[in-house]
């Protein structure tokens, strides 16, 4: 019986920062005083031996809970994201999701992409269809699959799209039950909220960088509250944004025109806000952001980290991107490389490494990203703020590690990303795509082909597609993707006529309305 090699993820630096003694001594300072003052950074002693010391090749079970995101999926099922750790798994790799199951998908990932066999377990969930983790324990048939894989030494850690507290629940039963070692790829759960926290992220780094390095912002708990901060911010502001702490991609971002607060009383400004946000604030979350939305903002750069466990080093700056913005609310559509002045990279890259070492020495682990503004008149004189961290794996994180993995290094080959979001797009299967696009679909067999697709929402599209583009340039390849390609796909929606359930290659019906959509996308 032949031994499966482990598959092991790549993580490629290509920035290097360059940080004084005085920086580095300021975020040890900061780390002090932030576990001092927050009781959450110090990890459970139930979890402690979940937390790994070094990370070394292993087989894996990649699981994309998204149970963790305030809103994402409040008003569609999302739960087609869960696809995406398809591609970060390799062979000998375990795959859980709870969305619908395509035998095509998997066809095109193991053999158009070669990305090697895994293990793609479905347990079903018991309510919450984005709650993966639950389900991979409360799933008998999947539980028993994992305690044995376990018992076997064919499992040694988690590697989740972040690290909710479910996954370290699900973690920390499948290693009782098995009674083996298991660790978890991911920051403890008490981290994870903090970090994704646009509140906590907004002080954070304003205490290192000073306030000057976020857009003016402020913390409200209740319409009261709210009601100062935008009469106050609303101040040399013509738009003000209100945040849910915990979303993603957008998805909880409210909007409004500041201009209007200026001559309102403040009670006039809190009963303005309530009309605005009864059905918005308050749900789930104790606290909400708000912020002046830069109105001068050149460009919208984000940079991917890797954090190792402090025995493998230091963290990573694996890429600096440039983030597709659409809408007032700022939703992410996808990104391509940065090219950004010597002076602003470097600002980006060199800030956002202390603060992946801020969080490092707070006991953070796995995948990060921080997206950032770059102010002013010019990029001559621009100025880089932060205005929040994605403590997880998400849209330009996870195609740029396809890339690694495809090409060995995503900087030798142009590419650039997009949510092709289209009207009608539900009654398209993604068999249809493939035959559209099968001249021009990239063969890892062949090296040949120029589109990648990838999250393509099971068997059924629903609203959108997440297409990948590579090109001689990094302008032609950003130009496949923006224009050339949902052009075409327009033009196969014109040609689909609509009807009811679609059924698949494998012959395995999708269960969701024809009119489903999805309205928020998630870095």
């Amino acid at each position: 019986m032949s031994t499966i090699r482990p598959f092991v993820l790549p993580i490629l630096s290509h920035h290097r920062a360059s940080c004084t003694e005085g920086e580095l001594r300021s975020v040890e300072t900061l780390a002090e005083a932030l576990v001092r003052e927050e009781p959450r950074l110090t990890p459970s002693e139930t979890f402690r031996s979940l937390i790994p010391d070094r990370l070394s090749p292993g087989p894996t079970l990649h699981v994309d809970d998204l149970s963790g995101i305030s809103r994402f999926g409040h008003h569609r099922d999302t739960s087609f994201f869960e696809d995406r750790a398809r591609f970060r798994a390799g062979d000998g790799d375990f795959v859980a999701t709870c969305g619908p199951r395509s035998d095509l998908f998997r066809e095109y990932c193991e053999e158009r992409l070669g990305l090697g066999e895994v293990e793609w377990l479905h347990p079903t969930p018991r309510k919450d269809p984005l709650s993966v983790a639950a389900a991979c324990w409360t799933d008998r048939q999947v539980r028993r699959t994992l305690v044995r894989a376990l018992r076997s030494d064919a499992l040694s850690y988690v590697h989740p799209h972040m690290g909710c507290a479910p996954v370290w629940n699900m973690a920390l039963l499948l290693q009782r039950s098995s009674r083996r070692p298991l660790t978890v790829i991911a920051p403890p759960p008490g981290l994870t909220r903090l970090v994704n926290d646009k509140v906590w992220f907004t002080k954070t780094v304003g205490r290192l960088f000073g306030s000057d390095r976020t857009p003016r912002s402020a913390e409200a708990a209740n319409f009261a509250t709210l009601a100062i901060a935008s009469k106050h911010l609303a101040k040399g502001s013509r738009t003000l944004v209100v945040k849910i702490p915990s979303s993603a991609g957008g998805a909880g971002n409210f909007v409004l025109d500041a201009r209007k607060f200026s001559d309102l009383s403040l009670s006039d400004v809190r009963k303005e806000l309530r009309a605005r946000l009864e059905g918005f604030a308050w749900h789930g979350v104790h606290h909400l952001l708000v912020s002046s939305w830069e109105s001068d903002v050149l460009r919208t750069p984000s940079t991917q980290i890797w954090i190792p466990p402090e025995v493998d080093g230091y963290p990573v700056v694996e890429g600096l991107f440039e983030q597709i913005i659409a809408g007032r609310e700022g939703y992410f559509r996808g990104s391509r490389r940065a090219d950004l002045p010597d002076a602003l990279r470097d600002a980006c890259v060199d800030r956002s490494w202390l603060l992946a070492r801020l969080f490092q020495r707070l006991g953070y682990v796995g995948r990060c990203s921080f997206d950032l503004l770059v102010t002013g008149e010019s990029l001559s004189s621009g100025r880089v703020v932060f205005i929040e961290c994605n403590g997880r794996w998400g849209g330009t994180s996870g195609p740029m590690t396809l890339m690694n993995r495809l090409f060995g290094d995503w900087r030798t080959h142009p590419y650039a990303t997009n949510d092709a979001i289209l009207p009608g797009f539900e009654r398209v299967r993604f068999e249809q795509v493939l035959e559209e696009f099968q001249d021009e679909l990239f063969d890892a067999r062949t090296g040949r082909g120029r589109l990648i697709f990838y999250n393509p929402g099971g068997i059924r599209l629903r609203s959108g597609l997440d297409v990948l583009a590579l090109g001689e340039t990094w302008e032609e390849a950003g130009a496949a993707v923006s224009e050339e390609v949902p052009r075409r796909l327009l033009r196969l929606i014109a040609e689909t006529p609509p009807g009811g359930s679609v059924v698949d290659p494998a012959g395995v019906t999708n269960p969701r309305s024809p009119g489903s959509s999805v309205l928020f996308h998630q870095r």
